[in-house]
């Protein structure tokens, strides 16, 4: 992240009138995260636009999520939420290695990264299907 720091600017919201950058609304993530950093603002949507509008009272769009997994996982839950996620997907990258070998790491860790712009890997549609595929054959060993 930190070496794509001067390429960040470009990235868009699109569909919103007045489009925010995605570093713009990282950066205000951040500091939403380090007012809440033990155990984060929750979930809702309209509480981290409500912290938004406060970040940034000129705005004139709605940003409801950090559009980073890690950022709003941060965000969402805390350090204590991100200290058990982080452990979740390791045990996740484990389960990928002990059934289907270096293809499971090798997707997990493809679905890891997609999912830094944006925030998708918990959805159902997305989770579900890795889950089935990562225990679809035998083990690895």
């Amino acid at each position: 992240l930190l070496a794509l720091w001067p390429y960040l600017g470009r990235l868009q919201v699109t569909g919103v009138e007045n489009p925010s950058s995605r570093q713009d609304i990282w950066l205000t993530s951040l500091k939403i995260a380090r007012d809440h950093l033990g155990l984060g603002i929750g979930t809702s949507p309209e509480r981290f636009s409500e912290l938004w509008y406060s970040h940034n009272p000129s705005a004139r769009e709605s940003v409801k999520h950090a559009h980073n997994m890690v950022l709003e996982w941060l965000v969402d839950f805390g350090v204590l939420g991100v200290v058990a996620i982080v452990w979740l997907l390791l045990g996740l990258l484990r389960l990928g290695w002990l059934r289907q070998g270096g293809v499971g790491v090798v997707i997990v860790l493809a679905l890891i990264t997609l999912n830094m712009a944006d925030v998708s890997l918990f959805y159902t549609w997305v989770f579900a299907p890795l889950i089935l595929y990562l225990n679809s054959s035998k083990p690895h060993v």
